[in-house]
């Protein structure tokens, strides 16, 4: 029965995604939006701890906030792109400026989603890159051909 149950819940599960957010009401808002739409959602403050958890885990997509402590978003996806280069990355930001979303641009990120009190916006952008992820299509699509929301 215990067995049933478990898989279940792995088969209810449409993926999973770390969200790397210091702020911590914006992390819990994120993680709980994500997780009524059946994703596994695992979630750290900051970069160490964000490398932990992928050591332990795989995960699909890795959200990461463009300033974090000690080091720039885009920074971190560099270095993620190393140690995980299958992962999917989703960066998000308060505050759009055009050298932030260049930078964040050149790591190859599948959306650029600039905060706003609807996160329906990035609920989406999470399904469609599941969806892609699905028939195999997510991967090394040009920035360009992507959907993301203007700095204008």
């Amino acid at each position: 029965m215990l067995i049933n149950s478990l898989v279940t819940v792995m088969m209810k599960n449409k993926g999973s995604i770390l969200i790397m957010e210091p702020n911590p009401e914006d992390r819990e808002g994120f993680a709980v939006a994500l997780r009524r739409q059946e994703y596994e959602v695992h979630t750290c403050g900051n970069f160490v701890n964000a490398l932990e958890k992928l050591r332990k885990k795989d995960f699909d997509c890795v959200i990461i906030n463009t300033y974090l402590p000690g080091l720039k978003g885009y920074e971190a996806a560099s270095i993620l792109r190393q140690f995980s280069p299958t992962t999917e990355l989703i960066m998000i930001t308060n505050d759009n400026t055009r050298e932030l979303e260049a930078r964040s641009r050149e790591e190859n990120i599948f959306y650029y989603y600039v905060k706003s009190p609807d996160i329906e916006e990035l609920v989406l952008a999470v399904n469609n890159l599941f969806e892609k992820l699905k028939v195999g299509k997510a991967s090394h699509v040009p920035y360009s051909s992507k959907h993301k929301k203007s700095s204008r």
